[in-house]
């Protein structure tokens, strides 16, 4: 599992590990978000848009993996855009 940023990550002695805050559940809530996922199993519409739907509605950071790229790949054009500007600037 990739942990993003918002998730309150601390940085341990290893620079590949981060440690996340835990959430804070009330237990009907555990209760009611384990019973949507257990639900799945036995659904008779069961895909992988289905999956993914309940998925976002019981993990509240989950993201699919096109959404984290698409936001890397903004950055990264951003940059080189920006890389871009500032060498047209200093050639002129």
């Amino acid at each position: 599992e990739l942990l993003m940023k918002e998730e309150g990550l601390t940085a341990t002695k290893n620079n590949k590990i981060f440690v996340s805050k835990p959430m804070h559940l009330e237990m009907p809530e555990l209760e009611s978000k384990l019973k949507k996922l257990e639900n799945i199993e036995y659904n008779n519409n069961y895909t992988i848009e289905n999956v993914k739907s309940i998925m976002k509605e019981v993990v509240s950071t989950y993201k699919e993996p096109n959404e984290v790229n698409k936001k890397i790949l903004d950055k990264n054009n951003k940059i080189n855009d920006e890389k871009k500007t500032s060498e047209e600037l200093v050639v002129v």
